[in-house]
């Protein structure tokens, strides 16, 4: 179960890379293909570790509740901070990065539900 687990978020995250990778493309930026996803995998990291400790730490504070409702709102600061990384990667201006990457937390969430629903 577990391996099954990495391996459906290993595509997960590989869909949402790769749609970042073809808007780059298209929008004829490929040439900053490494270091936008570099900075996104660093950012995903960083919020995914916070995510962890303010999950484990504010449940035992606050509860469960109000817990996942911080992780809510966690994740979807991380898409408006993936919004902003491809902002400007394809300069453009903020709201069109942000629209990318609603799109691509659309994909990923569709997709989780989908492998995941047993």
């Amino acid at each position: 179960m577990v391996g099954q687990a990495f391996g459906v978020n290993l595509a997960i995250e590989a869909l949402g890379l790769g749609l970042y990778v073809l808007v780059l493309v298209v929008t004829g930026y490929s040439r900053r293909l490494v270091p936008v996803l570099t900075t996104l995998l660093g950012c995903s990291g960083v919020l995914t570790l916070a995510l962890g400790v303010e999950l484990v730490s504010f449940a035992s504070l606050l509860g469960q509740d109000p817990a996942l409702l911080i992780g809510i709102l966690i994740r979807f600061w991380s898409v408006f901070v993936e919004g902003h990384i491809m902002s400007r990667a394809m300069s453009r201006h903020l709201f069109a990065g942000v629209a990318v990457a609603i799109a691509a937390f659309t994909l990923r969430y569709a997709f989780q539900l989908h492998a995941t629903r047993g």
